[in-house]
């Protein structure tokens, strides 16, 4: 079992980086076939650039809190989102409340960073716009799943005197656990990429997003590439780390 668990894992990495070998070579293609630094940079220049960028006091500190702001804007829409599935399983709430998700679905993510800085500060418009961005999809997905909790289960608790603890305990978290890593993970990519829009537009002080339009105001492409290529690398460890904590969790709680 331990053997064939390796071998998948050694199947995935190879795929991985062949896959990433591929694409590499077909930006090098690009930068060779287009020659001009200004529109494409050449990957060994931006990892010469990351390798001179990570060695700087500022890269860390941009990075930590750019994370710091965007993580916290996912743990309050994470709460928030599902405060506001189990308020809605009410009728009355539903029809209160169901027009603010629609609302925030519909609005544009642009919207909301002009309005947030009229109300906020520069520091807190990317928390503010990460928690928008997740709070309706832990919403919709934890409300369907303490909706998928049949009456047959209500009748079965009732005729076994189930206490309310008993009731969340054997009922209502597994039927939710599937629908909220749902939610985590699907949140998890959009929160980061919208968390770093908002930085670019905001610019808070050592942030990602700052350094990115810093960086294309002064036309360096290869620092625009370099930063960009942290955002999508910070954006695979979390959703990788988000799903292998989530599913050690879920394997936790049901044995």
């Amino acid at each position: 079992m331990i053997s064939i668990t390796k071998n998948k894992i050694l199947r995935a990495i190879g795929r991985t980086a062949v896959s990433t070998v591929f694409w590499l070579a077909v930006w090098e293609i690009t930068y060779r076939v287009v020659r001009n630094d200004l529109f494409v940079a050449s990957p060994l220049h931006v990892a010469a650039r990351l390798g001179e960028l990570a060695v700087t006091g500022e890269f860390g500190l941009s990075v930590g809190l750019s994370l710091l702001r965007i993580l916290l804007g996912f743990l309050l829409g994470s709460v928030l989102g599902t405060h506001f599935a189990i308020l809605t399983t009410r009728r009355v709430c539903a029809t209160l409340f169901t027009p603010l998700r629609v609302l925030i679905q519909a609005t544009p993510v642009a919207s909301f960073i002009m309005l947030a800085w009229i109300w906020l500060k520069r520091d807190q418009i990317p928390v503010f716009i990460a928690m928008l961005i997740v709070l309706p999809v832990f919403w919709s997905n934890v409300r369907a799943g303490i909706r998928a909790v049949g009456r047959s289960e209500h009748e079965l608790a009732k005729a076994y005197r189930f206490t309310r603890v008993m009731k969340l305990r054997h009922l209502y978290l597994p039927a939710v656990l599937p629908h909220f890593a749902s939610a985590a993970s699907a949140g998890a990519g959009l929160v980061w990429k919208a968390g770093i829009a908002a930085e670019v537009l905001c610019q808070p002080k050592m942030a990602i997003g700052t350094e990115l339009f810093q960086a294309k105001s002064i036309l360096e492409t290869t620092d625009v590439f370099a930063w960009t290529a942290v955002v999508v690398f910070i954006s695979l460890i979390l959703e990788i780390t988000l799903r292998t904590s989530l599913k050690r969790w879920e394997t936790r709680w049901n044995t």
